[in-house]
């Protein structure tokens, strides 16, 4: 927050942390080579790119595409699966 700039881990963490604590609903990392992005398991269906992660739909919420709308993957990102899911626990984060 004190610096100017972040980059995608940064935003990524960043909302991850906002979403699951403020709104309670899961969220996963999504690694990419060179990105970090995130994607969200709402309660109700949502229209746009989203990915299945044990057996739950999550919609794609990247904090670092700025402007755009939930749903939307940076275009570079659109039709590649991440490399890697990194879950975030909400019960085991230091309170």
């Amino acid at each position: 927050m004190h610096y100017r700039y972040s980059d995608c881990e940064d935003r990524s963490i960043l909302y991850s942390f906002l979403v699951k604590e403020l709104l309670e609903i899961d969220v996963i990392g999504l690694k990419y080579p060179g990105h970090i992005a995130t994607a969200v398991k709402f309660n109700d269906s949502v229209k746009g790119e989203s990915i299945d992660y044990q057996g739950e739909t999550y919609t794609i919420c990247d904090p670092t595409y700025i402007n755009a709308q939930v749903g939307i993957a940076m275009p570079e990102y659109k039709n590649i699966n991440p490399e890697g899911i990194i879950k975030l626990n909400r019960d085991t984060q230091n309170r």
